[in-house]
């Protein structure tokens, strides 16, 4: 759908005191929260639990309207 340019990961932040880290140093505040980067960017974020749809619906904006996603 997405032409490999997305990739997916999942971070549980209370693994670890480096995951904890991470999250905070990316302003992380509730879970689940998706930050969206492209060229290791942060062009956007989804925060909460959304419907699939939603999440799909933020994932196509922020590709379309970010110049470092390449659009």
């Amino acid at each position: 759908m997405y032409g490999g340019r997305v990739k997916f990961l999942r971070m549980n932040m209370m693994k670890s005191i480096e995951n904890l880290r991470l999250a905070e140093d990316l302003g992380v505040e509730q879970t689940p929260t998706t930050k969206v980067f492209c060229k290791g960017v942060e062009a956007g974020e989804l925060v909460g639990s959304k419907p699939l749809d939603e999440a799909v619906d933020v994932l196509n904006a922020v590709l379309q309207s970010n110049e470092a996603c390449g659009s």
